[in-house]
């Protein structure tokens, strides 16, 4: 059996317990993946500007889930910018970052609160 990757291997048949790869959560974001209860879907990466709007969207009772969409390394900006979109489920943010451009839904029942809340958050 191949390996396509040696940490997959290490992981696997390492005598050290599995407890100590999996030390806690801090604020339910580790190492780029958002792991909430809000959480929607499959793809859990998330840029380190979509971090900060993910974190912020998560701590608000208004938030009733975050879906995170695919990274797209091609579209890059020198400064960051947020753009959002309302949809009939809630919001749709666009984060544009310095290396990457990250597409996030927020289901809410008041996107007009919440547009207010993030957009004052300094990527």
């Amino acid at each position: 059996m191949v390996y396509c990757c040696l940490w997959t291997f290490f992981y696997k048949y390492s005598t050290i317990p599995k407890s100590f790869y999996h030390v806690g959560e801090v604020s339910r974001m580790q190492k780029g993946h958002y792991n909430g209860k809000k959480q929607r879907g499959n793809h859990t990466t998330v840029t380190p500007a979509t971090s900060k709007i993910v974190n912020a969207a998560d701590k608000m009772a208004i938030v009733t889930g975050i879906s995170v969409g695919f990274i797209d390394s091609k579209a890059r900006s020198k400064k960051p910018r947020v753009k959002f979109f309302q949809t009939s489920s809630g919001l749709r943010v666009e984060i544009l970052g310095s290396t990457s451009k990250q597409t996030i839904v927020l289901f809410t029942s008041s996107p007009d609160a919440v547009i207010q809340a993030l957009s004052g958050i300094e990527l």
